[in-house]
C-alpha cells in the first residue's frame, strides 16, 4: 500500500477534495481507518499525510482518558471553546483550525506509517471502551463520556475527510 499526501500549498481559493463522513461512535471512526488501511492505496488531498492523520485522532481519544500534556486555555478561552465544541458537537467541525501554542505539544501528530497509526486508533479505542473519557479538554473543560464521544466523530469526519483510498 502507498501513501502520498498532496502538495504542501494549495492556490488559496481551492479547497481541497473531501469525503462526506459521518460517525456515530468510535467503533465507526476506527472501522473507517481500518478501511483505509486494507485500501491497495491512500492519498490525502490536505497538508499531513494519512498516517498522521489517523495518529493526531487517535491521540486526542487516548489523552480524552489519560489528560492532555502541555497546558490548557485561561478561563474565558475555555468557556467560550466549551459553548463552541458543545454547540457543533451535533454538525461538522470547521476545516481550517490551528492549534494555539500551549496544544501543539499535546496535539500535533507525529509522521507515522499508517499501520502504526491504526494500532495506536485500536488502542485508544480499546482504552476508550475499558474506561471513561472523562479528562479535561484544555480547550473546552469538563466534557462527559458522551460529549468527548461526539467530539471525537465530528473530529475524526473532518481530519478523515482529507484521506482518500484507490
Amino acid at each position: 500500500m502507498t501513501q502520498t499526501a498532496a502538495p504542501a500549498a494549495a492556490a488559496p481559493s481551492v479547497k481541497p477534495e473531501r469525503r462526506a463522513l459521518c460517525f456515530e461512535s468510535l467503533e465507526e471512526l476506527l472501522a473507517d481507518a481500518e478501511a483505509m488501511l486494507a485500501a491497495p492505496s491512500v492519498r490525502t488531498t490536505g497538508n499531513w499525510s494519512a498516517g498522521r492523520i489517523v495518529d493526531h485522532v487517535g491521540r486526542t481519544i487516548r489523552q480524552s482518558v489519560e489528560g492532555f500534556v502541555g497546558g490548557r486555555a485561561v478561563l474565558p478561552v475555555r468557556w467560550l471553546s466549551k459553548a463552541f465544541f458543545l454547540a457543533v458537537a451535533n454538525r461538522p467541525f470547521p476545516a481550517g483550525i490551528k492549534f494555539p501554542g500551549f496544544a501543539k505539544a499535546a496535539l500535533e501528530p507525529d509522521d507515522v506509517a499508517l499501520d502504526e497509526a491504526v494500532q495506536r486508533l485500536r488502542d485508544a479505542v480499546a482504552l476508550a471502551r475499558s474506561k471513561k473519557m472523562t479528562a479535561p479538554s484544555p480547550l473546552a473543560g469538563k466534557l462527559s463520556d458522551a460529549q468527548w464521544e461526539k467530539l471525537h466523530c465530528r473530529h475524526a469526519e473532518l481530519h478523515f475527510s482529507f484521506v482518500h483510498s484507490g
